[in-house]
């Protein structure tokens, strides 16, 4: 009995094995772009969180100072200045009370909730989206500075570059697994027509007129494997059918043993068919193990991504200890000087009051113990003005100035307490120039401390200091432009660099020594660099290293101070009536009004701002005004005199006040007309500073 065989079974479960293998295949892939596409993102947003926090974190010091001083100019600039960086899309301060102060860019809320300062004050908070919209993001952070909050600040970036790169990733993706989807299929079908449904068509066709009685009919395939060898099977069959039917023909007699032959060509044609299923289980179990491989792979792929995360942070971890091992570097090498000159000094103090007591008690002459005590005092306020230049307490200031005695104090204040000593051969008419005192304090500290450590066993520093003119010609050695500099060299007698670390030593992290963080010449350098000058090395080994740094020279005015004032004391100036002292220290209050007994003023005292505002206010009520305020620029837990002299000269717009502060950097001190004082005296001081003060603005 013939049965009809479907042409196209074959090709359609080909196909839709094909079909489904491809769809697995995209499935997998869309996760892997998922996953990919998430760590994309996050790796961005931890790129963005970063920069906006190095970018605080650069312009912090400068900020705070400005919203401190209430320069809302400078401030202004300084904003400006963020947004300038590439893909800021807008900068917000707000003061400690969350009111806008200034803002830049896209616009701002006027005020900031509680909600939002409580947290602030806990943490500083990045935002990967701003009010929905998800091509902004922010970063926002208190303002604090010297353990005082000021303000908040609020950075916005434009986050369209990453949205935008992960669109291009997500096309990439898509065009992929479109094509595999397309051609995959395509091919495949190509090479299974050709490899396995052509030659099982064939050796069906075969069949069907072996079945209509075209015995002896032969299968031509070429292919070796299973199918070749079905095709080769069919054709012994077909032989044998053959002469099966000729034997039968010839001897009708024998139907057993024709029947017996039928038999065996059925057996043959299920073997057959046990070989095509054999093949069709093994492609299934290569479509298996194919599934696994891309598995695998995958998992892998997620296990890389989280290691490159992984060593991203651990870097940014070793680069924040780096920088802070630098800030404490210096510190700690200069405690041992820095307490032996205060010691040295505290005895001179401490013996010369003793020998006072002695004196006085004798009926002797005290005035000249007095005055060697005196000097004894502004050597240590010296002292502290230098510790403060050093670590940079004050606002950088660039002004115009003669660097030679800048040059001595900073060298003689790094190699305090070493066994390093120092020679200085300066210019006596070395030109001025325009910088800012602290950073080249700073720049000369570093090459200093670095000399003394190539001098472990001692040596000598030699400081030179010099006006040279750079020409055309000089330009190709020295990379500056033509005209008038100084040169300020200094030469160690140490070990020495080595000329394979010459070019390296000015970049970031690299050191030669066990417990340096290589920051150290890398900050000098873009010091010097931003002042508009050039800092050079010349150095071989075992004989000594020497720097030389160039400075432009300046025609401006010089704005430094003078020589010291001198303590002996002169004449002071005689006056009367009421003057107000406020200060928190007792003995601060005690001391003053002493000094303006002799000088013939009645003192009065407060100890904050709000006791020195109310006596004021009274003091006008009953006609019997002040002559002056000294006020103490800072109370701690009160109202410093920044605050009060506002207060006064709104009761009193006449008033005169005087501004005393031990931080003699602190811009208000630098500028305090500016803040509405008449006259500023810095701690310690002289009573004939005092005197002159008084008279200059009574």
């Amino acid at each position: 009995m013939n049965r009809t065989i479907k042409t196209t079974s074959l090709g359609f479960k080909i196909n839709t094995i094909i079909i489904s293998t491809c769809l697995i295949f995209a499935l997998v892939c869309g996760c892997v772009l998922y996953f990919t596409s998430i760590n994309i993102l996050a790796q961005k947003y931890d790129e963005n969180s970063t920069l906006l926090h190095v970018l605080f974190e650069q312009n912090r010091e400068d900020i705070a100072n400005e919203i401190f001083a209430e320069q809302n100019m400078a401030l202004q600039e300084s904003l400006n200045d963020i947004l300038d960086v590439k893909g800021m899309a807008g900068v917000a301060v707000y003061d400690k009370k969350g009111i806008l102060i200034l803002s830049t860019g896209t616009n701002h809320r006027a005020t900031l909730s509680q909600n939002e300062m409580q947290s602030l004050n806990e943490k500083s908070i990045f935002k990967k989206r701003v009010n929905s919209n998800k091509n902004m993001t922010s970063y926002s952070s208190m303002i604090k500075v010297i353990g005082e909050q000021l303000g908040y600040i609020t950075m916005y970036y434009d986050s369209k570059s990453i949205n935008k790169q992960l669109n291009q990733v997500a096309i990439i993706f898509i065009s992929f697994f479109v094509m595999l989807t397309i051609f995959t299929p395509l091919i495949l079908n190509i090479l299974l027509y050709r490899f396995i449904i052509n030659p099982v068509l064939t050796l069906k066709h075969s069949m069907e007129k072996l079945d209509k009685g075209s015995l002896g009919i032969k299968v031509d395939l070429s292919a070796r494997d299973e199918i070749g060898d079905m095709g080769s099977v069919f054709n012994k069959m077909s032989e044998t059918l053959l002469q099966n039917h000729t034997a039968l023909e010839n001897a009708v007699q024998t139907e057993a043993d024709y029947a017996l032959k039928l038999v065996n060509a059925n057996t043959e044609l299920k073997r057959v068919n046990v070989e095509i299923e054999r093949s069709n289980n093994a492609l299934a179990q290569l479509n298996t193990d194919l599934e696994k491989t891309v598995e695998k792979r995958t998992a892998a792929l997620m296990e890389s991504n989280a290691s490159l995360q992984r060593e991203m942070d651990e870097k940014e971890k070793m680069q924040k200890d780096l920088i802070r091992v630098e800030k404490l570097e210096s510190t700690a090498l200069l405690a041992g000087g820095i307490a032996h000159d205060f010691n040295n000094i505290l005895s001179i103090i401490t013996g010369n009051i003793s020998l006072a007591q002695l004196q006085a008690e004798q009926g002797e002459n005290i005035s000249k113990i007095l005055v060697d005590t005196e000097k004894a005092c502004f050597r240590a306020r010296d002292l502290t003005k230098q510790l403060l230049t050093f670590s940079k307490g004050g606002s950088p200031v660039k002004k115009t100035l003669v660097v030679s005695e800048l040059i001595q104090e900073t060298v003689v204040f790094a190699l305090r307490g070493s066994n390093v000593k120092y020679e200085f051969s300066i210019a006596p008419d070395l030109s001025p120039v325009n910088v800012d005192e602290g950073q080249i304090n700073q720049v000369l500290s570093n090459i200093v401390i670095n000399a003394g450590h190539a001098m472990p066993h001692g040596g000598t520093v030699m400081v030179t200091a010099e006006d040279l003119t750079i020409k055309a010609k000089n330009s190709f050695s020295i990379p500056l432009s033509p005209g008038p500099y100084i040169r300020i060299s200094i030469k160690d007698t140490g070990t020495g660099i080595a000329k394979k670390n010459l070019h390296s030593i000015f970049d970031p992290y690299f050191t030669t020594k066990p417990t340096g963080s290589g920051l150290g010449l890398a900050t000098a350098h873009s010091i010097i660099e931003k002042h508009g000058g050039f800092i050079g090395v010349e150095s071989q080994e075992k004989k000594g290293t020497t720097f030389h740094i160039y400075l432009p020279a300046s025609m401006k005015g010089i704005h430094g101070s003078g020589s010291p004032i001198n303590a002996s004391m002169t004449t002071l100036s005689q006056g009367h009536g009421k003057i107000l002292i406020m200060d928190d220290e007792e003995m601060v209050r005690k001391v003053v009004g002493e000094l303006l007994k002799h000088m013939g003023y009645a003192p009065d005292f407060a100890k904050d701002g709000v006791e020195a505002c109310r006596k004021y206010q009274e003091a006008m009520a009953n006609n019997d005004k002040f002559k002056a305020v000294i006020m103490d620029l800072t109370i701690p837990g009160g109202m410093g005199g920044k605050e009060a002299v506002q207060h006064i000269l709104e009761i009193d717009p006449q008033a005169k006040v005087i501004v005393s502060s031990g931080f003699s950097t602190d811009p208000v001190m630098a500028d305090y007309k500016s803040y509405g004082f008449s006259g500023v005296v810095a701690k310690p001081f002289m009573v004939q500073e005092l005197s002159d003060v008084l008279c200059k603005i009574i």
